[in-house]
């Protein structure tokens, strides 16, 4: 079986954060490049999560999305599937 190179690139850090990279990876038994994705994955999660957090707020200060819930509430709670 073949192994699909991936693309690559460089980022340059201080050595001090290379130092804590090396060693949570690690302690993790990581690569430094498997731990960098990993917590860019993890950025980019909490990302959509606050979106979806400040998408709720803004809901819940507009009384017409506050109705729509409520409507939608009702239509799912009518027993009719």
């Amino acid at each position: 079986m073949a192994l699909m190179s991936t693309a690559t690139t460089t980022i340059r850090v201080d050595r001090r954060v290379h130092q804590v990279l090396t060693e949570r990876a690690g302690q993790r038994g990581l690569t430094v490049a498997a731990l960098v994705a990993e917590l860019a994955e993890r950025d980019r999660r909490a990302g959509m999560i606050a979106s979806e957090l400040e998408a709720r707020a803004a809901d819940a200060a507009n009384p017409e999305a506050r109705a729509e819930l409520e409507l939608w509430g009702q239509t799912l709670g009518d027993g009719i599937d």
